[in-house]
């Protein structure tokens, strides 16, 4: 996904006479495409993966630094 943002769950509790059960967390998540580019998968494990590319794709020219 190229662009998005996270929301956090909301604490969703289920009530039946005293006792409360916790239901499953669930997350929410809206993403917009850049560039027309909605999203990019790469394979650093693929033997054609360049990470330049990769940056260069996602980030429109941003160089990849390594530690």
């Amino acid at each position: 996904m190229m662009k998005g943002q996270f929301s956090l769950p909301s604490a969703d509790m289920k009530t039946q006479g005293e006792k409360n059960e916790a239901q499953t967390d669930s997350i929410e998540g809206n993403f917009v495409a850049r560039n027309d580019i909605m999203y990019i998968i790469g394979r650093e494990d693929h033997p054609d993966f360049k990470l330049e590319e990769f940056m260069n794709k996602v980030y429109g020219g941003v160089s990849a630094s390594t530690p």
